[in-house]
């Protein structure tokens, strides 16, 4: 019951202490009771606590009175409100997700001239979790995809999915993948829809398109016909594909150079706090820095920024039993020790530092950046922004995303796996979007902005999330899925994943070259 009151917890968008939990499982029927009292409050505190229980149920109490006092009375009680608590994170002992229509961390520092922010969800949410706003998140993300489809060449004069009954020979068209299934005769069956109307469209057995890595919300072209004396049933409204075209990355795409030699490097998944951290290996790292070890000195000492892409801390609560494997049990502490180990790092680097899943911001992506009690911990080179993050480095633009959708991408294309990051990465350029698929492992807020769709090409493309050193390039984005500071965990133990850790990929953004350097 304990894992069901989290997870609800989770899902509505709240953080919660380890009494509250208790006092919510006294109840006769827990979940019930939660319902009640989420539906009283409009903003949850940072952090839910028995006091938030006890004063949320005393108003209840007196609606509960007044209605029966009057069975006509139709006005609502107004909704409790509270305001964040001074340190929220003091207390923080379970993993949880900022609440719904909490006002977002917006800039916290102004910027080096050598490096422009482009999007970047902090300060700018709009989503208050209603039905209407995914409404709206869909339709943008429709709009913004079926502009980069139509750029496409050969995808002029693409028809609106209402006019397929007119349409006669092949005709092109554009939708987001509502339903995907295998029919009893090996074809695969996809339903796309638009603002208006969806239609059913056949890839058939026999043909490389039934083996087409589609996935559910994508946003693709399909060039299709109707089916005539061949069709396998007789049904008007079922389409045959004869090619599925997606937004994808142009291929002479000239690249963005710095005018002078500096270098990047790019280190995610610190995860401090962890008992498998790997510290050893982490301060070795530092030292080289600081250049007081002997590889590539010349290097060590060109290097300007330093990428973080997420799970910068192990957090608390994120899996079961974490509890087993942390060297620091407060949330608050792992943060503390990650800025001191980061106030090693010569201050002329900037750290440009984004949240994961195991960090104290709401799960649901686009991610915030970290709140204040945090970002107060490190020093002035420390930049912080939210996940994704879309920026430029003397010119040279850089797309990074913590890179959670892996999960989902991997249940869903069964060739695709966290050891070859790369092609996962490569799906995500071609769809465009990093976060295609909704209801998966990934929670994703309805923002009325898709932020999580590629609507600007990178010169680098930078994730963490699967543990594993990866490096490749396509169609001129350079890709890099960077290491991890973690040994092998049980919970990764058990599940037979072994990660690559204290590897770090370093970029010379003037020549785009692009190496890793082992710490190991």
């Amino acid at each position: 019951m304990r894992d069901r009151i989290l997870s609800f917890l989770t899902d509505y968008g709240t953080l919660v202490q380890t009494e509250a939990v208790d006092y919510i499982m006294s109840k006769e029927e827990p979940i019930s009771y939660m319902e009640r009292v989420l539906e009283n409050i409009e903003e949850p505190p940072f952090i839910l606590t028995v006091e938030h229980l006890r004063k949320v149920e005393g108003i209840t109490q007196i609606a509960a009175s007044k209605a029966e006092i009057t069975k006509t009375q139709t006005e609502v009680e107004p909704k409790t409100q509270f305001i964040p608590e001074e340190k929220p994170l003091d207390n923080f002992v379970e993993k949880g997700i900022i609440a719904k229509k909490r006002e977002l961390a917006g800039p916290v520092q102004e910027l080096p001239g050598e490096i422009n922010l482009f999007s970047d969800i902090s300060g700018n949410s709009t989503c208050q979790g209603k039905i209407g706003d995914f409404k709206l998140y869909f339709n943008d993300r429709l709009k913004t995809l079926r502009r980069l489809l139509k750029a496409r060449r050969g995808m002029a004069g693409v028809i609106p999915l209402s006019g397929v009954k007119r349409a006669d020979s092949t005709f092109k068209i554009i939708g987001m993948v509502s339903d995907i299934r295998m029919t009893r005769k090996g074809n695969k069956r996809v339903t796309i829809e638009d603002e208006n109307t969806s239609v059913n469209v056949l890839l058939t057995k026999g043909t490389a398109l039934v083996n087409d890595p589609t996935v559910l919300d994508e946003v693709i072209g399909l060039f299709c016909s109707k089916f005539r004396d061949d069709r396998p049933f007789r049904n008007d409204q079922l389409l045959k594909a004869e090619e599925v075209v997606r937004p994808d990355v142009p291929v002479n795409r000239p690249p963005n150079r710095s005018e002078k030699t500096v270098y990047a490097a790019f280190v995610s998944d610190v995860h401090v706090g962890s008992n498998t951290f790997l510290k050893e290996e982490f301060d070795d790292f530092l030292a080289w820095l600081n250049g007081t070890n002997g590889r590539k000195r010349d290097v060590a000492k060109s290097v300007r920024y330093i990428v973080v892409p997420g799970d910068v801390v192990d957090g608390i609560g994120v899996y079961p039993d974490q509890e087993e494997e942390l060297a620091i049990n407060d949330i608050y502490g792992q943060y503390e020790e990650l800025a001191r180990l980061f106030s090693r790092i010569p201050e002329h680097i900037k750290v440009i530092m984004l949240p994961g899943n195991h960090d104290a911001v709401r799960p649901a992506e686009p991610q915030p950046t970290f709140p204040s009690e945090i970002r107060e911990l490190f020093g002035q080179n420390v930049i912080f922004t939210g996940n994704p993050c879309y920026f430029s480095l003397h010119g040279v633009e850089i797309l990074a995303y913590h890179g959670r959708s892996m999960d989902d991408f991997i249940k869903a294309l069964p060739s695709l796996d966290y050891s070859k990051a790369k092609k996962i990465m490569i799906e995500m350029l071609k769809k465009r979007h990093l976060v295609p698929i909704y209801g998966g492992r990934t929670p994703i807020a309805p923002e009325h902005k898709d932020y999580l769709v590629i609507d600007r090409v990178p010169d680098i493309f930078v994730t963490g999330h699967g543990h594993a050193t990866d490096m490749g390039k396509y169609r001129g984005v350079t890709l890099i899925n960077a290491s991890c500071w973690q040994a092998q965990t049980k919970y990764q133990k058990m599940h037979n994943f072994i990660p690559d850790p204290a590897k770090v990929p370093i970029v010379n953004l003037k020549t785009g070259e692009a190496s890793i350097i082992d710490f190991s």
